[in-house]
């Protein structure tokens, strides 16, 4: 019966120094459960004789038939420990009674995130190893996440009873089996142990290290026989501790200790003649039925008494059980070992605040964490949501590290995408309750402190899969750090409800399995394909059943093949710099891509380095570990995909104007291209993308993300076109054990599924091998059953993640793997089925984005076609004009980009020019010529003005239209009214206006070729754009504009190659009618302001008096504070059938409209009063 009630845990809860907070890890099936069962039948849960058998924390139906740990679950356990088995703990505690908060964990890889998730809430690991198996690989792996955590470990090493009742070991044999596990986990604690928790090795003689046999429900430590043996020897227990360890060895007949074996027959090492011959004798005994000789060996014991009358009757295993549970109780040697060397939460967080907390470590709330304070403020991380009996909410599980939560009180939400300073995933709500986790129970209490483990009910819905709570007005707390997981989702699989109607459930299903799940992504695609990620086949086959039969009431879903998770990379520096141009054609981009060091990407998915780090100390390990300069490692822009990934973008500029403006989009633009990368939409990883230049548009309005994010896309995707693009793999390492037999049947398996062994040893005294290698993930399935099927069933794999390997064939070369690979992702994924090439990402230079601006002699111009207050804004570039034969008003001021250099020079030269041809004119021409200098747009057009006209004795120079043109220009620069850009869009305005003799010329020059299309062409093109543009609307409504324009252009491209005809435009017309419209809703999201106005236009084309036309160009007018023209299309939809329906849509436009006039006029009220004051 339980032994303890919730007011004594409650009160205990207080005793920061009496509390233990611990996980048990270890390989699969090594033991963890069954152990555990015995330190909860301690503290009364469950009967005694259960123990073993039960797995009271497999709390899952799948979990007690498998005979796995699926799921880590938690448990609080109420001891009181005798002054006898405390009078040697010299640490600091409060009374003989003590809290351990037990968390067990899965040993299966595919698991290993609940193992992470355990970790980050405890602060001591008891690790359990096979004596037999030994240390495997799972066991490393959940070692290493332990240390990282800075999590302190004890040693069981437990099955001792597969040494007596399989093994038939003697116990020289015993002893050297034992001691290779335990040198083989201090290798692996000494590799990986962090210099702030000092020596963390285990040794037996200083009792870190326990032996056991959880199914049987009994362990030990040295200092157990020690106590025993001194007591009846008059020794003294420290000393004797020592002699039972390690080359001490005890002659009965001399009754001496010596430290090699001497040739007597009675000598023999003391922890065989007095630990493990006496275990040995008494299983014996009890497995025999000798119960004559075993009932007084028991009495001189002591512990025959413990045993009930029933126990007597017993035979066989059953009373072997009893017997040793009774001399040895697993309970008290493991609770022994974990009460003296585990650390409290008072002790641990102070060596555990700087992996811990991300915020500055001299702030209130690391000092609070650090000294483990209930009185400071409130900071709380919830590792993992636990579902509630009725699977429809969660519990959100996780430990309070400072202050204290209680029922009621309001708290601050910091997500998992929380960052510091910003609002996304930050919520301020109330805890319903506080609860306690009890294994397959919880249980209520007021209020949590410091330094334990907690259940919070009311936050599920804000919590997706982790957070860090504090109290409500903490605005100045930093989150904690984020769980670093060992393995990662590279299996996945589609899913889609077998019923329509099911639709809806699915979508919340798949909300309620990521809550559930620390590991598990469910992603949507582009295509609307719904996508489980997870580790391995195991895990996803677990989250599938708990998506059925849980989240979704058992409605029945379609899965697809599982497929693998790729990466892209590079594997050379870019062959040279790649450039790409803005949609306006007026920035331009440069960069270059190379391949991270060796180590450089682990380290990053490690959390060694990242984005939160302190700049100084990343450039420092930067330039010491991986060779980079120190000031280019400080500037680094960001790392991608999703803000930490393992890519990285970084500023190699120099004397670059307005960079920093277009910083946040190209880090935009590096998280999109990064997510989906230019061989077939997989994340990238290890790549380095150098910014070596950029020229930009000195007006802000034509450099804004609409026109960066694009463009930096592409110079991202020619960057890694130019690199040697690379596919990389994830690679399993495999673990198999086997006897000799089946060695050839691995190797034949491993060989077909382009596996490479690297590792072949026995395990010391067994007949079995251990083989490691290494399998791509991508092979695995199916693995075991075909390695089975090879070696008749006597090999057992185990699979870890283990590392990234980039595949050395070109994806891009027909008829290699690498390349099969990439087209079976493509086409997996709906994509097109080759990448685009290179061309399609990087623009050729034409020669430098400085103009020499000449005009050949055109004809008088007419004044209202150059009314500069009303043209329409088009985004184009003066290159469009310069394609004109006979009529180049645009020619490049150098003709290659290599004479970049000699612009200056030529400037300097023109200018000199400039004055001289300025003294020629008459005065007052002079001084209005004079007067545009100051601009260079119109500083070029004068100079090119006077060039031409020289011969024609300054005809153009005083032409009265010309100077009329420029002194309006000149004008609206000067008050800010008109950039320097659109002035070039109002002269292309006027090559297409309908009285230019050379319009028609124009248009046909710089109209894009059209192709009479097929029925088939047709009809392929058709679908292309409408994919396109449903692709685009999915963007615009998740808010990603600049990527719904992306896909609203390329459709509008495809239509405008079709010729139009009879039988095909209404279908066209209809199509782009469409995308127009949706492209200037994108453009107005972008503040794209000129080019919304010119897509309505052309909406208009196709369809005069469209109401959805003229509504978004009126928006564009009035953002550009062209009132008038926004009046007269609100005027225009009024008149429109539709303007009816559209009556309160209108009606609050107009009165917008004359709030932004009304606003305007009295601001230049203002400016006036204040000119004149």
């Amino acid at each position: 019966m339980v032994r303890f009630t919730m007011d004594e845990i409650r009160a205990l809860m207080d005793k920061k120094h009496n509390i233990r907070n611990m996980s048990v890890i270890a390989h699969v099936d090594h033991g963890k459960s069954t152990l555990t069962d015995s330190l909860v039948a301690a503290a009364g849960i469950m009967a005694l004789e259960q123990a073993g058998d039960a797995r009271l924390t497999d709390t899952r139906a799948d979990e007690q038939e498998r005979g796995i740990t699926i799921k880590s679950t938690g448990i609080s356990l109420y001891y009181q420990i005798t002054d006898e088995d405390l009078k040697n703990f010299t640490g600091e505690r409060d009374g003989n009674d003590y809290l351990v908060n037990l968390i067990d964990s899965p040993g299966h890889v595919d698991f290993s995130s609940e193992v992470t998730a355990a970790l980050r809430i405890t602060d001591g690991a008891l690790v359990v190893v096979d004596c037999v198996e030994g240390v495997c690989v799972q066991t490393e792996t959940v070692l290493r996440q332990a240390l990282a955590e800075r999590i302190r470990p004890v040693l069981t090493v437990n099955k001792m009873d597969r040494c007596f009742l399989e093994l038939m070991l003697d116990g020289e044999e015993a002893y050297n089996t034992y001691l290779r596990v335990i040198e083989n986990a201090n290798v692996i604690m000494a590799t990986y142990q962090d210099d702030a928790m000092g020596d963390i090795q285990v040794y037996p003689d200083k009792s870190t290290v326990s032996f056991s046999a959880g199914l049987h429900g009994w362990a030990f430590t040295l200092t157990t026989f020690a106590r025993m043996y001194a007591s009846k020897f008059g020794t003294d227990e420290a000393r004797m501790i020592t002699k039972l360890w390690g080359d001490n060895f005890f002659d009965p007949a001399t009754k001496k200790w010596t430290t090699s074996k001497t040739d007597s027959a009675s000598c023999k090492r003391g922890f065989v003649q007095f630990i493990y011959e006496p275990i040995k004798q008494i299983i014996e005994l009890a497995m025999k039925d000798q119960k004559d000789k075993l009932w007084p060996m028991l009495e001189k014991l002591n512990c025959l008494n413990r045993l009930k009358a029933d126990d007597k009757e017993l035979t066989g295993k059953p009373l072997m059980k009893r017997v040793m549970q009774s001399w040895l109780p697993a309970n008290e040697a493991l609770l022994e070992m974990i009460v003296y060397h585990l650390p409290s939460p008072a002790k641990a967080q102070r060596y555990r605040v700087d992996v811990l907390y991300e915020g500055p470590l001299d702030d209130v709330y690391a000092t609070a964490i650090r000294n483990c304070d209930p009185e400071g403020p409130l900071m709380c991380y919830i590792s993992k949501m636990i579902p509630t009996p009725d699977k429809g909410r969660f519990f959100a599980f996780g430990r309070v590290f400072a202050g204290k939560v209680s029922t009621g009180s309001k708290v601050r939400i910091m997500g998992a995408n929380y960052i510091p300073g910003e609002k996304k995933d930050l919520y301020n709500k109330s805890v319903q309750r506080t609860v306690l986790c009890m294994g397959r129970k919880q249980e209520a209490v007021e209020d949590v402190p410091c330094g334990n483990t907690v259940a919070l009910v009311g936050l599920d819905q804000y919590i997706t899969k982790t957070a860090t709570i504090t109290r409500d007005g903490c605005d100045d707390a930093f989150p904690m750090k984020a769980m670093k997981f060992s393995v990662s989702p590279v299996v996945r699989v589609a899913v889609e409800p077998k019923n329509a109607a099911d639709l809806p459930k699915l979508v919340e299903g798949l909300k309620r399995l990521a809550r559930s799940d620390p590991m598990v992504q469910c992603i949507i695609e582009e295509t609307g394909e719904h996508i489980i990620a997870g580790a391995g086949e195991l895990h996803l086959e677990i989250c599938l059943k708990d998506l059925q039969d849980d989240f979704m009431g058992g409605a029945e879903i379609k899965i697809s093949e599982p497929v693998v998770a790729f990466r892209e990379t590079v594997s050379a520096q870019s062959d040279h710099t790649v450039m790409s141009k803005s949609p306006n054609k007026h920035n331009r981009l440069y960069i270059q891509s190379r391949p991270m060091e060796d180590g450089l990407a682990e380290a990053i998915e490690a959390g060694r380095i990242g984005p939160r780090d302190d700049p100084k100390i990343r450039s420092k390990i930067l330039s010491e570990e991986f060779g980079w300069d120190k000031e280019i490692a400080k500037k680094i822009w960001c790392f991608a995909p999703d803000t930490n990934g393992a890519n990285m973008m970084i500023d190699v500029t120099k004397g670059v104007q307005y960079l920093n403006e277009i910083k946040d989009s190209c880090v935009a633009a590096m998280q999109w291209a990064c997510k989906e990368g230019v061989l077939a939409e997989e994340n990238m990883r290890g790549v380095v993308f150098e910014f070596h230049d950029v020229v930009l548009h000195t007006d802000a309005i034509h450099r804004g993300g609409g026109q960066i994010i694009p463009t930096a896309r592409r110079v991202i995707y020619a960057a890694q076109l130019t690199a040697q693009p690379r596919l990389t793999e994830p690679v399993y390492l495999v673990e198999i054990q086997a006897p000799e037999s089946a060695l050839g049947g691995i190797y034949s398996t491993l060989n077909t599924k382009r596996g490479m062994v690297f590792e072949e040893m026995q395990r010391p005294g067994t007949p079995m091998y251990n083989v490691k290698a290494y399998l791509p993930v991508v092979e695995s399935f199916g693995f075991t059953s075909v390695l089975r099927a090879n070696t008749a069933g006597q090999a057992f794999p185990q699979c870890v993640f283990d590392h990234w390997e980039t595949m050395n064939l070109n994806p891009l070369e027909r008829g290699n793997q690498a390349n099969t690979l990439m087209l079976g992702i493509r086409a997996r994924k709906g994509l097109k089925p080759e990448p685009q090439p290179l061309s399609e990402y990087e623009d050729k230079a034409t020669g430098s984005t400085g103009f020499s601006l000449r005009l050949s002699p055109i004809p008088p111009l007419d004044p209202s076609m150059l009314d500069l207050t009303n043209a329409g804004a088009l985004q184009a570039s003066f290159q469009e004009y310069a394609r004109l034969p006979g009529n180049a008003a645009l020619v490049d001021r150098a003709q290659h980009e290599e004479l970049l250099s000699s612009l200056e020079a030529q400037d300097a030269a023109r200018s000199a020019d400039l004055r001289k041809k300025l003294e020629c004119l008459d005065p007052a021409t002079r001084s209005q010529m004079a007067g545009f200098l100051k601009y260079p747009v119109l500083a070029r057009l004068v100079h090119s003005l006077l060039s031409d006209s020289t011969a024609e004795s300054g005809a153009w120079a005083g032409n009265p239209v010309v100077l009329a043109m420029l002194c309006r220009a000149g004008r609206m620069l000067r008050r800010g009214e008109l950039s320097e850009a659109e002035l070039e869009e109002r002269l292309l305005a006027y090559l297409k206006a309908p009285n230019n003799p050379h319009r028609e010329e124009f248009l046909q020059q710089t109209r894009p070729r059209v192709v009479v299309p097929t029925p088939e062409q047709l009809s392929a093109a058709m679908n292309e754009q409408l994919e396109e543009r449903q692709r685009g609307n999915r963007a615009y409504v998740a808010g990603d504009a600049p990527t719904a324009l992306h896909h609203y252009e390329r459709g509008l491209a495809v239509l405008r190659l079709l010729q139009v005809d009879a039988t095909n435009g209404e279908v066209v017309a209809q199509a782009q009618l469409a995308l127009l419209l949706n492209s200037g809703a994108a453009h107005l999201a972008v503040d794209a302001t000129g080019a919304c106005v010119q897509a309505c236009c052309e909406a208009l084309a196709l369809e005069p008096g469209n109401a959805t036309a003229l509504i978004r160009r009126a928006k564009a007018h009035m953002r550009r504070r062209e009132y008038k023209a926004a009046a007269a299309d609100l005027d225009a939809v009024s008149q429109q059938p539709e303007g009816i329906s559209r009556g309160d849509e209108l009606r609050a436009m107009r009165a917008e409209l004359r709030a932004l006039q009304q606003r305007d006029a009295a601001a230049d009220k203002a400016l006036y009063a204040r000119m004149w004051a």
